[in-house]
């Protein structure tokens, strides 16, 4: 039991079930706080907080840092402030249920980069038919959101391009941090130093350029924040120490992300009382999903032979 739930699989589906799980709470925080960046700071900077405490702010924690300082800088730029700042500007524009399916598709454009930036994670046919399902779902999602006569449904399209950036950046960042050779950093001091660089360049910005507003008084708000911490904090805290694993592929790693579509718009229907499901966006929910479980046919084959040998055993 133990070796099953310190395994890549187990481990990566938790994240990924964590990460369909923060549209909700975002939703609602952003109703308080409209300032999507200086949201995303406090939410990230936090995080990054409490994964250092956990490991132990010290002597060891700063030299470690200090030794890998300009690769950390690098992937708290891409991994979090210009991912994360795509990630809420979009958000803020599009239904909780729109964001989950976009930010689902994320697998899809690893997938792209790894093939570019990794010579062991090429594309396959299955792969490029894989992408190419998954896009038209997207299309299928934002065409819907096309107004003739409103300029409301062109902020919805500008939302999902926010979304598209954040997918982009992502790809990029994952495969970034698996080809990122760093000096006896321990997964989580990389993971919580760059969350709090990238989180206080957040803030940094926001201040900047929109001013320091308070914080809001509401309850909700506060719960929603504690609630998006908690996910950065074990999400991304145990993605940083899988993708350091030895033999682990960027790709077949990011196959669990075909949970969030799922599970982040079937929440979002469920508890946001002005979201509803409709037809084209299941339609693009269904195609999403096969085109994930299209691009991830052979880990996922792998993964239920392996399982079916153990049980014969």
């Amino acid at each position: 039991m133990k070796k099953f739930l310190t395994s890549t699989t187990f481990l990566a589906s938790i994240c990924c079930v964590l990460w369909a799980s923060p549209f909700v709470p975002l939703k609602i925080g952003l109703e308080y706080m409209p300032r999507p960046i200086e949201f995303a700071g406090y939410r990230f900077f936090f995080a990054g907080l409490f994964i250092a405490l956990y490991v132990g702010i010290n002597k060891k924690y700063f030299f470690q840092v200090k030794r890998n300082l300009k690769k950390i800088l690098i992937i708290s730029v891409f991994h979090t402030s210009l991912l994360y700042s795509f990630f809420y500007l979009g958000q803020m524009r599009v239904d909780g249920a729109i964001g989950a399916l976009v930010v689902g598709s994320q697998p899809l454009f690893v997938a792209v980069m790894a093939h570019f930036m990794k010579k062991d994670d090429r594309l396959s046919w299955r792969k490029i038919i894989s992408i190419i399902l998954g896009l038209t779902g997207l299309v299928v999602i934002a065409w819907d959101k096309v107004s003739e006569v409103s300029l409301v449904g062109w902020s919805s399209i500008v939302g999902i391009l926010f979304l598209v950036g954040n997918n982009m950046t992502s790809g990029f960042s994952n495969v970034l941090i698996s080809r990122t050779k760093t000096d006896h950093l321990d997964p989580l001091v990389f993971s919580s130093s760059q969350l709090m660089v990238g989180g206080a360049t957040l803030l940094a910005v926001s201040y900047t350029f929109w001013g320091y507003h308070g914080l809001p008084s509401q309850m909700q708000w506060w719960v929603s924040l504690a609630v998006l911490i908690f996910i950065s904090t074990i999400a991304i805290g145990v993605w940083f120490v899988l993708l350091a694993r030895p033999g682990v592929k960027v790709s077949e790693l990011n196959m669990w992300k075909f949970l969030i579509p799922i599970i982040g718009s079937l929440e979002s229907w469920a508890i946001l009382p002005d979201e509803h499901p409709y037809t084209a966006a299941v339609i693009g929910l269904v195609i999403l999903t096969l085109s994930l479980l299209l691009l991830n046919y052979s880990a996922i084959r792998n993964i239920l032979v392996n399982r079916n040998n153990k049980n014969n055993e």
